[in-house]
């Protein structure tokens, strides 16, 4: 049986253009499965932002193996598609454009794959001013709500340390039930088999694991706040 590595090399086998060409990502996301579209969507954006600030270093490759842990003997097709996303001359607008198109329908995996995009962006010293705008032009892209890139903006901590109420996208003005209500709601959502039901392959689960330990310490600091 194929591994899950091998179905995204091969579902990318045609994407050998010369420089001048612009591949087809939409067309490779339409021929994949499911779980390997998503996994080839965040791919092609995860590389393209590790050059936004100019050079692509140890500490981001080792995040992208921190969002998609890989067996060993998968290492070198892991290294094939995020290469070839990395070196092709289209642009990063062009493969979120054709992301959002392939997934216009579906707003979650769309917001699954951002979350990805700032996990991988946050680890190796932090998120740059460069990534960031990179984050905020394909949230926009995307056509994701503003309050939901500044609930992300919060948990990573750019600009400001993280605010427990716009983490969990609550007014301070709100009932500690009404908090409550939201932070089960996200949970619920963030569940790892909901997250694979959506799209997202078992190897990236862990978007999933680190979102739930941000809404829980942001929960507890909020029922800290109100004394219960």
């Amino acid at each position: 049986m194929m591994s899950f590595w091998s179905r995204v090399v091969d579902s990318l086998r045609h994407l050998t253009q010369s420089d001048r060409e612009k591949p087809d990502i939409l067309e490779q996301l339409r021929n994949a499965d499911r779980q390997v579209a998503f996994t080839i969507a965040l791919i092609s954006l995860g590389a393209k932002m590790a050059k936004a600030d100019g050079t692509v270093t140890i500490d981001e490759i080792r995040a992208f193996k921190a969002v998609f842990p890989f067996r060993p003997d998968d290492e070198k097709k892991v290294a094939k598609v995020f290469n070839h996303a990395k070196e092709t001359v289209a642009g990063f607008e062009h493969y979120a454009a054709d992301i959002a198109k392939h997934y216009q329908h579906d707003k979650r995996v769309r917001d699954d794959v951002m979350e990805g995009l700032f996990q991988i962006a946050s680890m190796g010293g932090g998120i740059t001013p460069e990534e960031r705008d990179f984050l905020c032009r394909v949230n926009e892209i995307f056509g994701l709500s503003e309050r939901r890139l500044n609930q992300r903006l919060h948990r990573f901590g750019v600009g400001e340390a993280a605010n427990p109420y716009t983490v969990l996208g609550v007014s301070p003005s709100d009932s500690i039930g009404i908090i409550r209500k939201r932070w089960k709601q996200l949970i619920r959502e963030s569940h790892p088999d909901i997250l694979i039901a959506r799209g997202a392959p078992p190897e990236a689960a862990r978007l999933a694991q680190e979102r739930v330990a941000d809404y829980n310490q942001a929960f507890d600091t909020i029922k800290k706040m109100h004394g219960s």
